[in-house]
C-alpha cells in the first residue's frame, strides 16, 4: 500500500524529524506509522469506535461547560498527578540504583547502606586486631554490632581474623554481573 506525499504533509507539523534521519527516511517512517495507525483502526470494531467517539464528545462538552474555577482545579489536579508520578519514578530509580557497597569491618560482609551502623569504640575489646582497635569508630553489620555490644570476651565467629574464609571465588562466579550475583 502506497501513501502519497500529499497525505503526509499535515503530519510534518505533528512529527519531528529525528537526528541523522534523511528526508526519505523521515517520509518512509511517517508512511509506516500512518499505515500501522490505519491497520489498528481497521481492527477496531464499530462498537469500540462509537464508544471512543462518544467519550471524546462527552469530554469536549464537559470542558466547554466548565467554569474557570473548575478549569483551574482540573489543571491543578493534573499537575499534582504529574508531579506525583515523577516523584514515584524518581524514588523507584533511586531505590534500584543502590548497591551493596559498604563492607563490615568485622566480618567483611558486603552490605547495603541501611544494613550497617557505626560502632564507637569507647573501650578497646581484647579480641579486636590492632588495626581495628586503633580506629575510633567501626562500620559494622547488625549482627556484628549486636555482638560488639554484648559482654562476650572472644571474637565473633564470623570475624575475618578467624581464618574462616571460603577461599577463592571460581572464575564463573567472578564473571557474573552485579544483578546476577544478587540472584545467587
Amino acid at each position: 500500500m502506497s501513501i502519497s506525499l500529499a497525505l503526509l504533509v499535515p503530519h510534518f507539523v505533528m512529527f519531528k524529524q529525528e537526528k541523522n534521519e534523511t528526508a526519505d527516511e523521515y517520509i518512509s517512517r511517517l508512511s509506516s506509522d500512518a499505515l500501522r495507525h490505519a491497520q489498528t483502526r481497521a481492527i477496531e470494531n464499530t462498537e469500540v469506535h462509537i464508544r471512543l467517539e462518544s467519550d471524546r464528545l462527552r469530554h469536549s462538552e464537559l470542558r466547554a461547560r466548565e467554569t474557570s474555577q473548575e478549569w483551574e482545579a482540573r489543571l491543578r489536579r493534573q499537575s499534582e498527578a504529574y508531579v506525583q508520578r515523577v516523584a514515584e519514578e524518581t524514588d523507584f530509580h533511586s531505590t534500584i540504583n543502590t548497591f551493596c557497597d559498604k563492607c563490615c569491618d568485622i566480618c567483611q560482609k558486603k552490605c547495603y547502606t541501611n544494613q550497617v551502623a557505626k560502632y564507637w569504640l569507647t573501650s578497646p575489646k581484647p579480641y579486636l586486631p590492632p588495626e581495628l582497635s586503633a580506629k575510633k569508630d567501626l562500620l559494622v553489620c547488625h549482627r556484628c554490632n549486636t555482638y560488639l555490644k554484648s559482654s562476650k570476651s572472644h571474637a565473633p565467629s564470623k570475624a575475618y581474623w578467624n581464618n574462616l574464609l571460603l577461599g577463592d571465588i571460581s572464575v564463573e562466579i567472578a564473571a557474573l554481573t552485579e544483578p546476577e550475583r544478587r540472584l545467587l
